[in-house]
């Protein structure tokens, strides 16, 4: 969630945002372990294997560590290559900064969805609107995903 802007942004761009390209140059040259030297360089995440589950960690937190509670528009279900993801578990963070607040889950449970917090659980009809954390599971067949 990296940019000045207060507006609702969606999951997708997030993930697309956050794979691209980036040049590690003049004081953020890449120091290379075999030449002891500091070069250029470009770093990339890419998404190569995520197994059974996708976890999705939205960095709402900056270095003075108040918190960005921008909305973002999150899928119930996400589409990789030939995998196919559904949205099965959430985590918000209660609090205007990451040193004070309260975490609480949020899970799909057989259509079902509910909120967990400390002893208290509760039937919910919608997901939290600030999530922290998102959990995707694989769905065997893709059609499932898209349909």
């Amino acid at each position: 969630l990296k940019n000045n802007t207060r507006d609702a942004v969606d999951l997708a761009t997030l993930l697309h945002w956050h794979q691209q390209p980036v040049p590690l140059t003049g004081d953020n040259r890449y120091h290379c372990e075999h030449c002891s030297a500091l070069c250029d360089a470009v770093q990339q995440v890419r998404l190569a294997d995520t197994g059974a589950h996708l976890l999705v960690h939205l960095q709402r937190y900056g270095r003075d560590l108040g918190k960005d509670s921008r909305p973002v528009q999150v899928p119930r279900a996400l589409v990789f290559g030939d995998r196919g993801y559904r949205l099965v578990g959430a985590v918000e963070h209660l609090g205007s900064t990451l040193e004070h607040g309260h975490y609480v889950a949020w899970v799909s449970v057989g259509g079902a969805l509910y909120r967990c917090s400390d002893q208290q659980v509760r039937a919910c009809t919608a997901w939290p609107d600030e999530p922290y954390i998102l959990v995707y599971e694989q769905q065997e067949h893709l059609e499932s995903v898209k349909g």
